[in-house]
Protein backbone atom coordinates (compact mmCIF):
# COMPACT_ATOMS: atom_id res chain seq x y z
CA UNK A 1 0.00 0.00 0.00
CA UNK A 2 1.37 3.52 -1.28
CA UNK A 3 0.25 6.61 0.00
CA UNK A 4 1.01 10.02 -1.14
CA UNK A 5 0.98 12.38 1.99
CA UNK A 6 -0.35 15.75 0.58
CA UNK A 7 0.75 18.39 3.59
CA UNK A 8 0.32 22.32 3.31
CA UNK A 9 3.92 23.23 4.74
CA UNK A 10 6.72 21.69 6.59
CA UNK A 11 6.81 24.08 9.35
CA UNK A 12 2.98 24.01 9.70
CA UNK A 13 1.98 22.66 13.26
CA UNK A 14 -0.66 20.41 11.87
CA UNK A 15 1.26 18.88 9.49
CA UNK A 16 4.09 18.56 11.85
CA UNK A 17 1.47 16.68 14.37
CA UNK A 18 -0.60 14.87 12.02
CA UNK A 19 1.85 13.76 9.53
CA UNK A 20 5.30 14.50 9.58
CA UNK A 21 6.17 13.35 13.41
CA UNK A 22 4.29 9.93 12.24
CA UNK A 23 6.64 9.16 9.41
CA UNK A 24 9.18 6.96 11.67
CA UNK A 25 6.49 5.28 13.13
CA UNK A 26 4.91 4.44 9.82
CA UNK A 27 7.95 3.16 8.87
CA UNK A 28 8.04 0.61 11.42
CA UNK A 29 4.50 -0.36 10.16
CA UNK A 30 5.98 -0.84 6.50
CA UNK A 31 3.81 1.74 5.07
CA UNK A 32 5.36 3.09 1.84
CA UNK A 33 4.64 6.41 1.58
CA UNK A 34 5.95 9.88 0.19
CA UNK A 35 5.47 13.58 1.62
CA UNK A 36 4.53 16.32 -0.61
CA UNK A 37 3.61 19.87 0.20
CA UNK A 38 0.62 20.79 -2.06
CA UNK A 39 2.14 22.82 -4.76
CA UNK A 40 0.97 26.87 -5.78
CA UNK A 41 2.24 26.76 -9.25
CA UNK A 42 -0.44 25.65 -11.74
CA UNK A 43 2.63 23.37 -13.15
CA UNK A 44 3.82 22.34 -10.12
CA UNK A 45 -0.04 21.03 -9.86
CA UNK A 46 0.13 19.42 -13.17
CA UNK A 47 2.97 17.24 -11.79
CA UNK A 48 1.42 16.63 -8.76
CA UNK A 49 -1.32 15.21 -10.77
CA UNK A 50 0.39 13.12 -13.25
CA UNK A 51 2.43 11.09 -10.14
CA UNK A 52 -0.87 10.21 -8.46
CA UNK A 53 -1.66 7.02 -10.15
CA UNK A 54 1.09 5.69 -8.39
CA UNK A 55 -0.13 5.39 -5.23
CA UNK A 56 -2.87 3.56 -3.81
CA UNK A 57 -4.36 6.62 -1.39
CA UNK A 58 -3.87 10.35 -1.45
CA UNK A 59 -4.18 11.36 1.82
CA UNK A 60 -4.68 15.14 2.39
CA UNK A 61 -3.96 16.65 5.76
CA UNK A 62 -6.34 19.82 6.05
CA UNK A 63 -5.58 21.79 3.13
CA UNK A 64 -9.09 22.80 1.76
CA UNK A 65 -8.80 23.42 -2.00
CA UNK A 66 -11.30 24.88 -4.32
CA UNK A 67 -13.93 22.56 -6.54
CA UNK A 68 -12.08 22.57 -9.72
CA UNK A 69 -8.97 21.07 -7.52
CA UNK A 70 -11.00 18.76 -5.55
CA UNK A 71 -12.79 17.63 -8.82
CA UNK A 72 -9.76 16.72 -10.65
CA UNK A 73 -7.60 15.24 -7.50
CA UNK A 74 -10.80 13.20 -7.14
CA UNK A 75 -10.68 12.32 -10.33
CA UNK A 76 -7.25 10.86 -10.47
CA UNK A 77 -6.41 9.42 -7.35
CA UNK A 78 -7.77 5.95 -6.61
CA UNK A 79 -8.14 6.36 -3.15
CA UNK A 80 -8.45 9.76 -1.11
CA UNK A 81 -7.89 10.16 2.48
CA UNK A 82 -9.34 13.73 4.42
CA UNK A 83 -7.70 14.53 7.37
CA UNK A 84 -8.25 17.49 9.61
CA UNK A 85 -8.40 18.65 13.22
CA UNK A 86 -9.47 22.06 13.97
CA UNK A 87 -12.82 23.43 13.19
CA UNK A 88 -11.65 24.83 9.84
CA UNK A 89 -15.56 25.92 8.59
CA UNK A 90 -14.73 29.08 11.48
CA UNK A 91 -12.21 31.73 11.46
CA UNK A 92 -9.98 31.64 14.16
CA UNK A 93 -11.31 33.07 17.57
CA UNK A 94 -8.73 36.47 17.33
CA UNK A 95 -10.57 37.29 14.02
CA UNK A 96 -14.05 36.77 15.24
CA UNK A 97 -14.53 33.26 15.47
CA UNK A 98 -17.17 33.31 12.24
CA UNK A 99 -18.38 30.88 10.33
CA UNK A 100 -16.61 31.27 6.94
CA UNK A 101 -19.20 30.61 3.85
CA UNK A 102 -16.35 30.00 1.46
CA UNK A 103 -14.60 27.80 4.31
CA UNK A 104 -18.00 25.76 4.78
CA UNK A 105 -18.21 25.29 0.94
CA UNK A 106 -15.26 23.73 0.22
CA UNK A 107 -15.16 21.58 3.46
CA UNK A 108 -18.15 20.50 2.69
CA UNK A 109 -17.08 19.70 -1.45
CA UNK A 110 -13.68 18.21 0.09
CA UNK A 111 -15.34 15.85 2.66
CA UNK A 112 -18.17 14.72 0.33
CA UNK A 113 -15.61 13.62 -2.36
CA UNK A 114 -13.21 11.58 -0.15
CA UNK A 115 -13.37 8.10 0.40
CA UNK A 116 -12.66 8.46 4.18
CA UNK A 117 -12.36 11.19 6.22
CA UNK A 118 -10.20 11.17 9.23
CA UNK A 119 -11.28 13.75 12.50
CA UNK A 120 -8.58 14.88 15.31
CA UNK A 121 -12.03 14.14 17.65
CA UNK A 122 -15.61 13.32 17.88
CA UNK A 123 -16.42 16.69 17.81
CA UNK A 124 -14.95 17.26 14.16
CA UNK A 125 -16.39 13.79 13.44
CA UNK A 126 -19.87 15.16 13.75
CA UNK A 127 -19.46 18.27 11.27
CA UNK A 128 -18.10 15.42 9.23
CA UNK A 129 -20.62 13.31 9.07
CA UNK A 130 -23.22 15.07 8.21
CA UNK A 131 -21.49 14.67 4.81
CA UNK A 132 -20.05 11.92 4.55
CA UNK A 133 -20.81 8.69 6.65
CA UNK A 134 -17.63 7.21 6.66
CA UNK A 135 -15.55 9.18 9.30
CA UNK A 136 -13.01 7.82 11.95
CA UNK A 137 -11.49 9.54 14.64
CA UNK A 138 -8.04 9.67 15.42
CA UNK A 139 -6.25 11.56 17.91
CA UNK A 140 -2.69 13.46 17.52
CA UNK A 141 -0.41 12.22 19.12
CA UNK A 142 2.44 13.20 20.98
CA UNK A 143 5.88 12.01 21.63
CA UNK A 144 6.95 10.57 24.52
CA UNK A 145 10.76 10.21 24.42
CA UNK A 146 11.00 13.40 26.04
CA UNK A 147 12.25 15.03 28.77
CA UNK A 148 10.04 14.64 32.05
CA UNK A 149 9.20 17.14 34.84
CA UNK A 150 12.17 15.61 38.13
CA UNK A 151 9.66 16.02 41.29
CA UNK A 152 12.71 15.76 43.08
CA UNK A 153 14.57 18.71 42.14
CA UNK A 154 14.93 20.88 44.52
CA UNK A 155 12.10 23.52 45.21
CA UNK A 156 11.35 26.89 43.25
CA UNK A 157 8.88 29.12 43.23
CA UNK A 158 5.73 27.25 41.38
CA UNK A 159 5.91 27.64 37.40
CA UNK A 160 2.77 28.20 35.87
CA UNK A 161 3.56 27.40 31.86
CA UNK A 162 1.80 27.91 28.70
CA UNK A 163 2.99 26.87 25.08
CA UNK A 164 1.75 28.01 21.90
CA UNK A 165 1.55 29.94 18.40
CA UNK A 166 1.48 33.89 18.23
CA UNK A 167 -2.14 33.94 16.98
CA UNK A 168 -3.42 31.84 20.01
CA UNK A 169 -1.90 34.19 22.99
CA UNK A 170 -5.86 35.85 22.69
CA UNK A 171 -6.95 32.57 24.59
CA UNK A 172 -3.97 32.90 27.36
CA UNK A 173 -4.59 37.01 27.67
CA UNK A 174 -8.07 36.08 29.22
CA UNK A 175 -6.88 34.80 32.43
CA UNK A 176 -4.92 38.34 33.25
CA UNK A 177 -7.48 39.12 35.44
CA UNK A 178 -7.20 35.57 37.24
CA UNK A 179 -3.63 35.15 37.27
CA UNK A 180 -3.71 38.52 38.54
CA UNK A 181 -5.60 37.20 41.73
CA UNK A 182 -3.91 34.36 42.00
CA UNK A 183 -0.63 36.24 42.57
CA UNK A 184 -2.23 38.15 45.58
CA UNK A 185 -3.24 34.37 46.91
CA UNK A 186 0.58 32.56 46.36
CA UNK A 187 3.42 33.76 44.55
CA UNK A 188 4.57 31.59 41.29
CA UNK A 189 5.88 32.34 37.78
CA UNK A 190 3.85 32.02 34.64
CA UNK A 191 6.40 30.92 31.58
CA UNK A 192 5.20 31.41 28.12
CA UNK A 193 6.95 29.48 25.49
CA UNK A 194 5.76 30.94 21.90
CA UNK A 195 6.87 33.28 19.76
CA UNK A 196 6.01 36.75 21.28
CA UNK A 197 4.81 37.80 24.60
CA UNK A 198 1.67 38.33 25.37
CA UNK A 199 0.02 41.70 26.83
CA UNK A 200 -0.18 40.55 30.55
CA UNK A 201 0.50 43.57 32.69
CA UNK A 202 1.14 43.51 36.38
CA UNK A 203 2.13 39.44 35.46
CA UNK A 204 5.75 38.28 36.35
CA UNK A 205 6.80 36.64 33.16
CA UNK A 206 9.79 34.35 31.79
CA UNK A 207 9.12 34.76 28.33
CA UNK A 208 10.93 31.28 26.25
CA UNK A 209 10.78 32.02 22.54
CA UNK A 210 9.27 28.83 20.99
CA UNK A 211 11.65 26.15 19.71
CA UNK A 212 11.08 22.77 17.80
CA UNK A 213 14.39 21.75 19.13
CA UNK A 214 13.75 22.27 22.83
CA UNK A 215 10.05 23.09 23.41
CA UNK A 216 9.60 19.16 25.87
CA UNK A 217 12.81 20.29 27.36
CA UNK A 218 11.38 23.40 28.69
CA UNK A 219 7.84 22.21 29.12
CA UNK A 220 9.71 19.70 31.77
CA UNK A 221 10.80 22.69 33.67
CA UNK A 222 6.80 23.64 34.72
CA UNK A 223 5.11 22.49 37.40
CA UNK A 224 1.22 23.31 35.96
CA UNK A 225 0.53 23.51 32.76
CA UNK A 226 -2.63 25.91 31.64
CA UNK A 227 -4.91 25.53 28.67
CA UNK A 228 -7.68 28.14 28.72
CA UNK A 229 -10.31 28.18 26.00
CA UNK A 230 -13.58 29.98 25.18
CA UNK A 231 -16.58 28.18 24.37
CA UNK A 232 -16.91 29.23 20.59
CA UNK A 233 -17.55 26.75 17.72
CA UNK A 234 -13.57 27.18 16.76
CA UNK A 235 -12.37 26.32 19.93
CA UNK A 236 -14.96 23.44 20.23
CA UNK A 237 -12.78 21.94 17.88
CA UNK A 238 -9.53 21.90 19.03
CA UNK A 239 -8.01 18.67 19.88
CA UNK A 240 -6.21 19.03 23.23
CA UNK A 241 -2.39 19.55 22.10
CA UNK A 242 -1.27 21.40 24.84
CA UNK A 243 -2.50 19.53 27.00
CA UNK A 244 -1.14 16.15 25.20
CA UNK A 245 2.08 17.90 25.93
CA UNK A 246 1.70 18.56 29.56
CA UNK A 247 0.72 15.27 30.39
CA UNK A 248 3.90 13.41 28.17
CA UNK A 249 6.25 15.53 30.05
CA UNK A 250 4.74 14.41 33.45
CA UNK A 251 2.99 17.51 34.82
CA UNK A 252 -0.58 18.31 35.54
CA UNK A 253 -2.93 20.70 33.97
CA UNK A 254 -5.59 22.87 33.97
CA UNK A 255 -7.92 23.05 30.91
CA UNK A 256 -10.97 24.83 30.13
CA UNK A 257 -14.14 21.92 29.71
CA UNK A 258 -14.02 22.75 25.98
CA UNK A 259 -14.80 20.53 22.99
CA UNK A 260 -13.26 16.96 24.02
CA UNK A 261 -10.86 17.84 26.61
CA UNK A 262 -12.82 15.53 28.68
CA UNK A 263 -11.78 12.39 26.55
CA UNK A 264 -7.94 13.34 27.49
CA UNK A 265 -8.14 14.20 30.88
CA UNK A 266 -10.30 12.88 33.51
CA UNK A 267 -10.68 15.55 35.77
CA UNK A 268 -9.04 15.34 39.38
CA UNK A 269 -7.15 11.96 37.76
CA UNK A 270 -4.31 13.28 35.03
CA UNK A 271 -5.30 17.11 35.33
CA UNK A 272 -8.11 19.62 36.40
CA UNK A 273 -10.96 20.34 34.27
CA UNK A 274 -13.21 23.93 34.54
CA UNK A 275 -15.86 25.02 33.38
CA UNK A 276 -15.85 28.59 33.61
CA UNK A 277 -12.33 31.27 33.17
CA UNK A 278 -12.78 32.40 36.66
CA UNK A 279 -12.73 28.52 38.00
CA UNK A 280 -9.36 28.74 37.37
CA UNK A 281 -8.32 30.86 40.14
CA UNK A 282 -9.14 27.55 42.94
CA UNK A 283 -7.77 25.18 40.95
CA UNK A 284 -4.66 26.75 40.44
CA UNK A 285 -4.77 27.28 44.15
CA UNK A 286 -5.42 23.81 44.64
CA UNK A 287 -2.10 22.57 42.53
CA UNK A 288 0.31 25.14 43.96
CA UNK A 289 -0.23 24.18 47.42
CA UNK A 290 -0.28 20.69 47.08
CA UNK A 291 2.65 19.51 45.55
CA UNK A 292 2.23 15.30 46.35
CA UNK A 293 -1.45 15.63 44.30
CA UNK A 294 0.95 17.65 41.29
CA UNK A 295 2.99 14.60 41.21
CA UNK A 296 0.00 11.71 41.43
CA UNK A 297 -1.45 13.71 38.10
CA UNK A 298 1.19 14.52 36.40
CA UNK A 299 2.46 10.69 36.60
CA UNK A 300 -0.72 8.95 35.69
CA UNK A 301 -1.31 11.65 32.69
CA UNK A 302 2.22 10.73 31.12
CA UNK A 303 1.30 7.11 31.82
CA UNK A 304 -2.11 7.58 29.71
CA UNK A 305 -0.02 9.46 27.40
CA UNK A 306 1.84 6.74 26.83
CA UNK A 307 -0.86 4.07 26.64
CA UNK A 308 -2.92 5.78 24.40
CA UNK A 309 -1.18 8.83 22.70
CA UNK A 310 2.06 8.12 21.79
CA UNK A 311 2.99 8.54 18.21
CA UNK A 312 3.61 4.79 17.94
CA UNK A 313 -0.01 3.84 19.12
CA UNK A 314 -1.63 6.40 17.18
CA UNK A 315 0.69 5.46 13.74
CA UNK A 316 -0.90 1.49 14.80
CA UNK A 317 -4.70 3.12 14.39
CA UNK A 318 -4.00 4.96 11.29
CA UNK A 319 -2.44 2.13 9.75
CA UNK A 320 -5.28 -0.02 10.86
CA UNK A 321 -7.95 2.80 9.90
CA UNK A 322 -5.77 2.63 6.30
CA UNK A 323 -6.27 -1.16 5.88
CA UNK A 324 -10.01 -1.27 7.15
CA UNK A 325 -11.61 1.02 5.67
CA UNK A 326 -10.02 1.24 1.87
Amino acid sequence: MRVLFLIQHYNMPSSRARVLDLLPYLSRERLDFEVVTYPKSFLNKLQLLRSVKYFDIVYLQKKLLSPPEAAILRKFAKKLIFDFDDAIMYKHDVQGGHLSRTRCFKFRNIVRKADLIIAGNRTLAKYAMKHNKNVVVIPTGVPTDVPVHDYNAQKREVRIGWIGGNVSLFYLEMLTPILNKLSKCVPFKLVVISGAKPKMPDIEMEFIPWSLQNQYEKLSQLDIGIMPLPKTPYAEGKCGYKALQYMAVGIPSVCSKVGDIAEIIEHGKEGMLVEDPGDFLDSLLILIQNPSLRKELGQKGRQKVIEHYSLGVIAKYLVRSLRENL
